[in-house]
């Protein structure tokens, strides 16, 4: 019997908007334990990326929001120490505006906060200044790999 062939997870990010800000959150778990990101995970068998991002950001911050939509598709391709591959996602992201509510953190996360480009918390996961600055102004620091 052979092994299945390894394939990218499908994940979703969601870039929850308030006031000129987005919300971060510090991860608590490997791979990027204690860097800032987006709220996200996986998507479900039928889920489409913004419903993905919808219930990832009820789940991990209690916050709900609208006018969702999705501005970005990456991947994020993770080396372990020996130089092979840890984690290989497909990763959507989506924009939502909450402009009510705090949020509850879960344990997917230690701290969160809304933050502004120019005041974002170190160290950052990945593509969050580019997303970030994006979802707020539409400017791109650079092409989306994939859109």
């Amino acid at each position: 019997m052979t092994d299945a062939p390894l394939r990218p997870r499908v994940g979703a990010l969601v870039i929850a908007r308030r006031d000129g800000a987005v919300l971060l959150v510090k991860r608590t778990a490997d791979p990027h334990r204690l860097h800032w990101g987006f709220p996200g995970g996986g998507v479900e068998w039928g889920e489409s990326f913004v419903t993905a991002a919808l219930r990832e950001l009820a789940e991990e911050t209690g916050l709900t929001g609208h006018s969702a939509h999705l501005i970005d598709v990456h991947e994020a391709i993770i080396a372990d120490p020996a130089g092979g591959v840890a984690a290989h996602w497909v990763l959507g992201t989506v924009v939502v505006d909450c402009p009510v509510g705090e949020p509850v953190l879960d344990a997917e996360a230690s701290a969160c906060g809304w933050f502004r480009p120019g005041a974002w918390p170190s160290p950052l996961i990945g593509e969050v200044d580019r997303l970030g600055r994006y979802a707020l102004d539409g400017s791109r620091s650079g092409p989306s790999p994939m859109l």
